[in-house]
């Protein structure tokens, strides 16, 4: 990969571990107001911020429900002891949320720390009923919004492409004349209602158009693709009655076989040139690359949680596809029959607190030691496994088929693990494909 195309995936993986903290922060259910979110600038000296902290953790003894006060003070305690390991904020500044929230178990204190991987100039503190997350928001929307237009003698379909997400936004029907006009009118006559209703029909579009791509009196789109079967998009394009505002940011019209849904899709395949850096092609791409390493059966893949997550450990893999939305976690726990340590991967996310007990298929119970998010723990530690994590959706045929053929993780090996059997010694030997492989 290039230097743009890592910083692609960085920034992706980045916005990931954004969303999940925003997600469960959303989702918490608070005690009182403990919920206390801190916006710190970049450069800014973290003891001024302490000082702050401490006027409010003394104007907090004010509050007269008892457990809203402690609750508020332990919140506003959590967050200066978090801050004890920065003397400044770093450049791209500083983001705290600490509280005490609900849970089915008992409640438990949240603490989160943020270094946003874009500058943040907000100098901001609330202590609420919920965490204010909402100027965290626009970071994951940072990728460019390509619309796409898709017109037939049947209708229109308007519609928008973010990073791996489509999204159709307005889509309607016409009824237009046919070629040939029905007896008892005059060619001419006939000619003259076919025109106006196509006129009409790319007034109606134009419109919409606006009304899709345009807010605020801005475009919202960085480019705009037409499609269609026959003239009508070129029309379009052509035609006065489009925005002036969109139509310089036509940058692909493309001719496709079907209308409507249909048509969307084959469009966005046949603009990849122009959309090559949208993740949506790009995730096509290695899921094709996947079913084609399965088809030549090379050994130079595997699927599934278990066998894919022992490779990664083994430090065999060198690139790992993963739908994003994998609802699994990662378990280490011990067995309470054994004493013998393990690994487990649990379908589902339940949080499994230090000390809890779980029992598995076989009816071995296990003490929990740590537990997390199964996508998460490959998010943090990508760099320090060696490899390249490609974190796809399900939103395409083709990744539909990989989460549901082949439970959503699988990876790339640094070298064919196709192995020869020597009868004779009933030894296993390893073949590479790499001749750099040691």
């Amino acid at each position: 990969m290039n230097q743009n195309q890592i910083k692609e995936q960085e920034l992706e993986i980045e916005q990931f571990r954004l969303s999940k903290i925003l997600k469960s922060l959303n989702k918490l259910k608070v005690i009182g107001t403990s919920a206390v979110s801190l916006y710190i600038p970049p450069k800014k000296i973290i003891s001024e911020i302490t000082s702050r902290l401490n006027s409010q953790y003394s104007e907090a003894a004010s509050i007269q429900d008892k457990v809203n006060r402690i609750a508020v003070q332990d919140s506003i305690q959590g967050t200066i002891l978090r801050l004890k390991k920065y003397n400044k904020a770093p450049e791209s500044g500083l983001v705290l949320f600490s509280g005490l929230a609900e849970f089915e178990k008992g409640q438990k204190k949240i603490s989160y720390v943020i270094e946003p991987f874009r500058s943040l100039q907000l100098s901001l503190f609330y202590c609420d009923t919920y965490f204010h997350v909402e100027q965290l928001e626009p970071l994951l929307k940072l990728e460019p919004i390509y619309g796409f237009i898709i017109m037939d003698g049947n209708g229109a379909l308007f519609g928008t492409v973010q990073g791996i997400s489509k999204e159709i936004l307005k889509q309607f029907n016409v009824d237009l004349p046919k070629k040939h006009n029905k007896g008892g009118q005059s060619s001419l006559r006939f000619s003259r209602i076919r025109y106006w209703a196509r006129h009409n029909y790319l007034i109606k579009v134009s419109e919409q158009a606006k009304n899709c791509f345009i807010y605020d009196d801005k475009p919202i789109i960085k480019g705009l693709v037409l499609g269609g079967i026959a003239d009508f998009k070129n029309k379009l394009a052509e035609s006065p009655l489009l925005d002036k505002r969109l139509q310089p940011l036509i940058i692909s019209i493309v001719d496709i076989n079907y209308g409507g849904e249909n048509g969307f899709n084959l469009a966005i395949q046949n603009s990849s040139e122009v959309l090559q850096n949208q993740k949506l092609l790009r995730e096509k791409d290695l899921v094709s690359k996947f079913f084609l390493s399965l088809d030549l059966d090379n050994g130079m893949v595997v699927y599934g949680i278990v066998d894919t997550m022992k490779a990664i450990e083994q430090e065999l893999i060198k690139q790992v596809i993963c739908i994003q939305t994998l609802e699994y976690s990662i378990i280490e726990c011990i067995s309470k029959q054994t004493g013998v340590k393990s690994i487990k991967y649990l379908k589902g996310l339940d949080v499994y607190t230090q000390g809890s007990i779980f029992e598995d298929n076989k009816g071995e119970q296990f003490i929990v030691s740590s537990c997390q998010d199964l996508v998460e723990y490959l998010a943090e530690n990508y760099r320090l496994k060696g490899i390249d994590l490609q974190l796809i959706s399900d939103n395409s045929a083709e990744g539909y088929q990989f989460y549901k053929g082949f439970g959503g993780l699988a990876g790339f090996y640094r070298f064919s693990m196709k192995m020869q059997f020597n009868m004779d010694s009933d030894e296993e030997v390893w073949k590479s494909e790499d001749d750099e492989f040691i």
